[in-house]
């Protein structure tokens, strides 16, 4: 019997080539929002997602919200804030849960930082009045690190300040200070590493194009010693760092407005997979990075759509089918929990938000495109497999295991692949190509 049902077992994984598509998760129910949004952003903490936006239905106040698990609740009153807000920004401490937010007073044209007191159920300003910057500031961020909230904003120059908590309200410090250019900065976005404080910005007085500088305790250097170091101009950009390794996400106005990613070597920034790698121009867009693999996603002009990518070694390539509801709009992504979270807009509902979640531990991946025919033999294997696969170009192969773990990456394709090496058992094969990942089981005997 036992022998029976193995060769039941190896005929059905082994007759057809299967394509398990990672698929997007509504948090909730979609458009979930009162009205129309702006200024949408998101954190999340535990697996669980906060957004922050402009409440266009309620006098255009800064709301706050969460995912209580069945649904969306407020932090706090629906729209807090004394009066319109702005530009807002959501950061969560991941050490202990706290919530703060950033925004535009649209009544000082400054800057208000505040944090939600748990036990009363309000939200306090930080700092004098929670005022955090001089009037016209704008392109601001909020990012907390080990406890300490810093706060970067761009303008007539790059500012970075970190709080500093005293008696009531405690202050804001440029820090290290006073600023961080001297000239006008646009698109100013924060990255942490440990001690080290990475800025990047739209350089006006460089003809609009990027600058990054790491702040540390001490001095502001020019990461590569160059400010305004693209070929040309920049729009909205993003930063985040790996192991010390600084990457920038871009609209790049020299190649279409299309998304570029950067990455500083050493002594040299260069493209990351190439220039210009959407379809058509984007304006929002995110890097993270999950298990030192960068990730991108963007809202892309060319085709009206969301897109998640992920670096492959060699290309980006997609990860999750794109999003598309009549015209969407990114708002934020944020990596948790092993999942990838993004938040938009959409048209279709009258500007209201939707937050969707990918699990990144999926086995298969996706499959945008299941023509290529993937055929992979003998199946069961023993020491060799073969791969062919028709009608497309191959990036990245990979072997999984049924916990997801990849066993072995080839970043080019090879026909013929050495499994002696693996235990006996159940795994994919994952074949990444121009189209998207065809994905089949084999056995190791």
């Amino acid at each position: 019997m036992k022998n029976l049902k193995q060769i039941i077992l190896t005929l059905v994984l082994a007759s057809s080539s299967v394509s398990m598509a990672q698929t997007w998760e509504t948090i909730g129910t979609a458009a979930f929002t009162t009205g129309d949004t702006q200024y949408g952003c998101m954190d999340v903490y535990n697996g669980t997602p906060y957004i922050a936006y402009k409440d266009v239905a309620n006098g255009s106040k800064c709301t706050v919200m969460r995912y209580n698990g069945s649904n969306w609740v407020y932090v706090g009153s629906q729209a807090f804030t004394p009066g319109i807000s702005r530009e807002q920004s959501i950061a969560i401490d991941q050490l202990n849960g706290d919530v703060y937010v950033e925004y535009t007073d649209a009544t000082i044209n400054a800057i208000v930082v505040s944090k939600f007191n748990d036990n009363n159920g309000v939200w306090e300003p930080l700092g004098p009045n929670g005022i955090a910057s001089s009037p016209s500031e704008f392109y601001q961020q909020i990012k907390i690190d080990n406890g300490d909230p810093y706060l970067v904003f761009g303008g007539y120059q790059a500012t970075l300040k970190q709080y500093n908590p005293g008696t009531p309200t405690g202050t804001w410090t440029a820090t290290p200070g006073p600023v961080i250019s001297f000239a006008q900065a646009w698109y100013t976005r924060l990255a942490i590493d440990g001690t080290d404080k990475y800025v990047i910005y739209s350089d006006i007085s460089e003809q609009g194009k990027a600058s990054v500088v790491l702040a540390t305790a001490n001095s502001i250097n020019a990461v590569g010693g160059v400010l305004g170091f693209t070929t040309g101009g920049i729009g909205y950009c993003d930063i985040a760092v790996d192991n010390g390794i600084p990457y920038i996400s871009f609209q790049d106005s020299i190649n279409g407005r299309r998304i570029s990613v950067m990455k500083f070597n050493g002594t040299d920034w260069e493209y990351v997979g190439g220039a210009g790698i959407s379809s058509g121009n984007v304006e929002h867009n995110r890097i993270l990075f999950h298990n030192s693999i960068p990730y991108i996603s963007y809202y892309d002009n060319g085709d009206g759509k969301l897109h998640l990518k992920k670096f492959n070694g060699t290309a980006w390539i997609s990860v999750g089918p794109a999003v598309e509801n009549g015209s969407v709009y990114l708002n934020d992504m944020a990596i948790n929990d092993d999942h990838v979270f993004i938040a938009f807009k959409e048209g279709n509902s009258g500007g209201k938000m939707t937050v969707k979640k990918l699990d990144l531990n999926t086995v298969a991946g996706v499959a945008t495109s299941v023509n290529n025919k993937l055929l992979v033999y003998p199946n069961p294997a023993q020491n060799e497999l073969f791969i062919k696969i028709d009608n497309a170009k191959v990036n990245q192969i990979d072997i999984v295991d049924l916990s997801g773990k990849v066993i072995q990456i080839k970043n080019e394709f090879t026909s013929k692949l050495n499994i002696s090496d693996l235990n006996k058992g159940i795994y994919f094969i994952k074949v990444y190509t121009e189209n998207g990942i065809s994905t089949q089981r084999f056995i190791k005997q």
